[in-house]
């Protein structure tokens, strides 16, 4: 679950002891048995993330909601872990979870529908999965339409936090159990994507994105001459 207006602060002991029981009642509604680290959720910035290499989930800041409109920044705790129990349950189901454009984007459709099935998600929490899947299904089209095009526009949320690089380039500096990461959004869906620097300025040399404001010219163009 990406950053995005998402909670930021730091979890205190008793939000850690709610997101504990929740997790052990979806543990036992899914059927399967994830753990679920903790260390890092009284961390600001600290993400909710799957890890497939771990084989388990790791809490984070952005388990609770933010006050944005959009489906992913306004689903629940519960939403939220049960969208990453579906990562643990697809994964041990053999789905392989890709890491590149634009299948990353069906992966997190699939994942938040398979999620709005679980028995204790609420109908709201179900409405709210199915408008996520709705919006990364609709970034599917958009890429697409735009694979002719030179670049996609990027906007960065210029926040760090630990995390797995969505976009794994030969040059990815993340480590197998995730690394610093900044959040973008990618226009004009804003659907975030989260990846290291390392695979930023690649994704900006070779032309690939597009941020406004920024200095870094792809390889096959000559910068402006003063």
């Amino acid at each position: 679950m990406g950053m995005c207006e998402r909670n930021i602060d730091g979890l205190t002991d008793r939000q850690i002891a709610h997101c504990i029981m929740a997790w052990e009642i979806l543990c036992e509604t899914v059927g399967i048995s994830v753990p679920l680290h903790t260390e890092r959720a009284t961390e600001h910035h600290s993400q909710t993330a799957y890890s497939e290499h771990k084989c388990a989930v790791y809490l984070g800041a952005n388990v609770l909601p933010g006050r944005g409109i959009s489906a992913v920044e306004r689903m629940s705790m519960l939403a939220c872990l049960a969208h990453e129990i579906a990562h643990a349950d697809r994964h041990q189901r053999g789905f392989q979870r890709p890491f590149t454009l634009p299948d990353l984007h069906l992966d997190e459709a699939e994942t938040s529908i398979h999620a709005s099935f679980f028995t204790v998600i609420s109908q709201k929490d179900r409405e709210d999965m199915i408008e996520h899947s709705r919006d990364h299904l609709t970034e599917v089209a958009i890429y697409e339409e735009r694979q002719g095009a030179d670049s996609m526009i990027i906007e960065p949320s210029g926040v760090v936090f630990w995390g797995a690089c969505s976009i794994r380039t030969a040059s990815c500096s993340n480590r197998a159990d995730g690394g610093p990461v900044t959040a973008v959004w990618s226009a004009p869906a804003r659907v975030q994507i989260d990846v290291c620097g390392a695979c930023l300025a690649e994704m900006q040399r070779s032309g690939g994105w597009q941020i406004k404001g920024a200095r870094v010219y792809p390889a096959h163009a000559s910068a402006p001459q003063p």
